[in-house]
């Protein structure tokens, strides 16, 4: 027990001492030990001998329990790690980001961060996630309680779900690395568990006061004059506007950190001149991906991210570009910057500057 309302199990391996670990990252969640004085009795240990260990969890109040691993699978290998429970109803919410239903349904719920067109509504089959992964789930017990579970891992994941004839849940976790470091949220309250899940993983940054407005966005505006044409419109139906964004058409080439000089030529004349004056703003949308490309200046990111060492590293090719990983996205042969690197905010920093002036 880290207190009175939260619980920790992990598995590590012992012979491996290398094996990725999230508490060890700055910025992260930190490792937390038990708290002496929360020591309540809710946990209990049933057949712990190798072939047949299991635990349990319940509500310390009612002495229902809330969490079971008893006859479910547990798994510890390098490439794969799973791990089963059973819970006590079947409603189920969390495993984002998924566009679904609120309630989530029996199926495979995978978690693995992609940019899918469309937004695919996601149905239990898997291979349907977007953008983020969040692993907590949460669950609604037999007395009107609530639970949650959170599966602290940033590798690729997927939880299934099955429901039983008895109104339980058998919930199976499954990623190919990291460790099973997983957390309890007890019995209480909805506002209750968030509250204490957002305590323990930190809360959201305050958003500026204009981002709180009324923005409007679209990756067909192609060039200066489709902003303005947006803005006049808006203006002249009377709708309300704050915030005005465009996607990568902006860039050159779909270089980061670039203006395309052509198309939006008078670029910064309009945010300066006609957005600013009203107290409007404007956002231009960045890509993680750095083209290999210079823009039309010559300037060259992909350069001065190899002389800095941000980008993420692939095993796959260790000979060329310094071993970083190369992809194919929007600008082509495109590199990632690895965002925990100690250089890597200065060398974004140097970016958002030049765009800026721009």
């Amino acid at each position: 027990m880290l207190d009175a309302k939260i619980a920790r199990t992990v598995f590590r391996d012992r012979d491996n001492e290398r094996r990725w670990d999230l508490t060890k990252l700055p910025g992260f969640m930190n490792e937390r030990g038990p708290d002496a004085m929360s020591q309540i009795e809710v946990i209990g240990f049933e057949n712990t001998n190798e072939e047949n260990f299991s635990f349990s969890m319940k509500d310390f109040q009612t002495g229902d329990i809330v969490f079971d691993t008893s006859k479910r699978a547990l798994v510890m290998s390098d490439k794969y790690l799973e791990i089963g429970y059973v819970l006590p109803s079947q409603i189920l919410f969390g495993l984002g980001q998924h566009n679904s239903k609120f309630l989530l349904s029996e199926g495979n719920w995978t978690m693995f961060n992609r940019d899918r067109s469309g937004s695919p509504v996601a149905d239990g089959e898997g291979n349907k996630q977007t953008y983020g992964t969040h692993p907590f789930l949460m669950c609604k017990t037999q007395n009107n309680k609530f639970i949650g579970i959170l599966f602290y891992n940033s590798n690729a994941q997927e939880v299934n779900i099955k429901f039983t004839k008895s109104g339980k849940s058998i919930v199976t976790y499954r990623t190919v690395g990291g460790m099973l470091d997983i957390y309890y949220f007890m019995a209480g309250t909805a506002d209750e568990v968030i509250v204490n899940y957002n305590n323990m993983v930190g809360k959201p940054a305050l958003p500026p006061f204009w981002s709180l407005g009324f923005h409007q966005c679209s990756w067909l505006y192609n060039n200066t004059d489709d902003l303005k044409n947006v803005l006049t419109n808006y203006q002249n139906e009377g709708f309300l506007i704050d915030t005005l964004w465009t996607d990568i058409p902006y860039m050159h080439n779909y270089v980061d950190f670039s203006v395309d000089n052509v198309a939006f030529k008078d670029l910064k004349d309009f945010i300066e001149n006609t957005l600013k004056p009203q107290n409007m703003h404007f956002v231009p949308i960045i890509d993680a991906g750095i083209s290999m490309e210079s823009d039309a200046q010559g300037t060259n990111w992909f350069n001065k991210g190899q002389e800095m060492g941000i980008f993420i590293k692939s095993m796959k090719n260790p000979d060329i570009h310094n071993g970083t990983l190369i992809g194919h996205v929007w600008p082509n042969h495109t590199a990632f910057v690895d965002f925990l690197h100690p250089n890597s905010t200065d060398y974004w920093g140097q970016g958002l500057g030049y765009l800026y002036n721009q």
